[in-house]
Formats: C-alpha cells, structure tokens, sequence
C-alpha cells in the first residue's frame, strides 16, 4: 500500500491537528506536499502561488465541520505558540515525520496534547 494513503488512513474524523515535520521550506517540490494539499482543498497551493515568500506555517481548514489544523515545522522555524496548546490540547494530533524533530519539542509535544500518533516514512 502506498504509503501516503497510509497517512490518510491515519486521518480519521476525530483528528483535527497534523503536525508536519521537513527538513525544508514549504514547497510543492515535497514527496508529501500534493497529500497535504489535497487533505487542505488546495489551500496550500494557493497560497504558495499567492505568496512568493512562504512563512506560514499554520493552516486551517475546516473538516467534517469542524476545524482542522495543518502546522508545518522545519528546523530553522519549529516554535509552537503556547496559545495553540491551549486552543487545542483536547484534540487528536498526528505527528509527520516525528524524526526531524528535535526531542525537547516532540516531549512539549507529547505532553501538550491528550491524543499523539506518529507517523513515520
């Protein structure tokens, strides 16, 4: 089975926070960025060709009527804000790509949230 329908399955309805991990910026050029955008509507296409400059990391959409949050993290730009912690530390999170993170936050991470699952590739 191809690994990002993995992912996808992963997803499930009571999931409303993916935390993704890369080594590099945004870009359409990522193994995972067409899964993301499609699990996004779109929404990360749009705004890499709205912004020719990409420092957004968080973006929301909304899912089985509810919102669903998309964090992009990359070494150089991995700070959570501790209000986000707060808005969402009763919901599921799934966590991309857990190994390019650094520890300390995978442990902020893990004891921020009530629900973590990680996926690897």
């Amino acid at each position: 089975m191809n690994l990002e329908y993995k992912l996808i399955d992963l997803l499930t309805y009571d999931v409303r926070v993916l935390i993704w991990f890369e080594n590099e910026p945004l870009s359409s050029n990522l193994p995972l960025f067409k899964t993301m955008d499609y699990l996004m509507d779109g929404l990360l296409t749009h705004h890499l060709q709205e912004f020719s400059i990409v420092n957004k990391t968080h973006f929301i959409h909304e899912t089985f009527e509810k919102p669903f949050h998309l964090i992009y993290l990359t070494p150089e730009n991995d700070h959570l804000e501790q209000s986000l912690f707060t808005a969402l530390d009763k919901e599921k999170v799934v966590v991309v790509h857990p190994q390019l993170a650094k520890p300390q936050l995978l442990q902020t991470i893990e004891n921020q949230f009530r629900w973590v699952d990680f996926w690897r590739q």
